[in-house]
């Protein structure tokens, strides 16, 4: 097993570390994760109300949600960097695809959560 971690490239352990330190702070930050990143993403999102509007029992909820599973945009991160560093010697276009990865898997995970909650917006 050490052998299989030593084999994988530092952005791979990278991500895999990160994810599970992110998950365990998305957890114990009672969604605060969540909404530090509908923040990052709300411009991309629409026009929905003010994150600061929104009220009722499915708040809470969705900003913890977002908040656990956000952790896998790490995870998706790296596995395109594995695969794409054959094929792209450029780090830094490898750091951007990174990011824009991160940023993405949030907005999708933001998008998905008022679209299921869109009810209580309106």
């Amino acid at each position: 097993m050490l052998q299989r971690w030593k084999s994988l490239s530092y952005t791979t352990r990278f991500s895999i570390v990160a994810s599970i330190i992110m998950f365990v702070l998305g957890f114990l930050g009672m969604g605060i994760t969540g909404a530090m990143l509908y923040y990052m993403v709300f411009f991309a999102l629409g026009k929905h109300p003010h994150f600061d509007t929104w009220h009722g029992d499915w708040v809470w909820p969705a900003m913890l949600l977002v908040s656990m599973v956000y952790p896998l945009g790490f995870i998706f991160g790296g596995l395109a960097w594995h695969y794409l560093k054959k094929q792209i010697d450029s780090k830094w276009i490898l750091r951007i695809m990174y990011v824009s990865i991160l940023w993405l898997w949030a907005v999708f995970l933001w998008y998905v959560t008022i679209q299921i909650n869109l009810h209580h917006l309106e």
